[in-house]
């Protein structure tokens, strides 16, 4: 599949064209998840990143300094990776009105979601080790 055919595939989609719908509209999602074929992947997270950090005066050659990368398309991250996400996350950005993180091969990682009082508690399992991230 050639990119302009993934390119016109993804932009004819009905998940495509609710989250675009959701942005143009003000609702920008906390989070998205979206199961790409490979070939796909860095066309759909570059499209999706342009419209999130509507800063297009900072891109250059397919990067932007406020997309923060986990990972690698073909790899999930390791523990070490996802505590410097946690902290990239947490800097003010640098052009965009906010950071925008991808975290490459998320499938391959165990997730478990949890609630307790008003805190939200999102744990990664990853090999063998544990990364809390607390969102209160």
């Amino acid at each position: 599949m050639s990119d302009n055919d993934f390119a016109a595939l993804m932009e004819n989609s009905g998940g495509w064209n609710e989250i675009c719908s959701a942005v143009n509209s003000g609702r920008h999602p906390q989070s998205v998840a979206a199961l790409v074929p490979p070939a796909g992947q860095e066309y759909f997270v570059e499209c999706y990143a342009r419209m999130m950090l509507e800063d297009d005066r900072a891109w250059s050659d397919g990067r932007h300094p406020d997309l923060i990368y986990a990972g690698t398309p073909d790899k999930a991250p390791s523990i070490e990776e996802c505590r410097k996400l946690n902290e990239e996350m947490s800097l003010h950005p640098v052009s965009a009105k906010r950071r925008l993180s991808v975290i490459w091969a998320a499938d391959k990682l165990s997730l478990v979601e949890q609630t307790i009082g008003s805190t939200y508690i999102l744990k990664y399992f990853y090999e063998n080790n544990l990364l809390l991230s607390l969102f209160i």
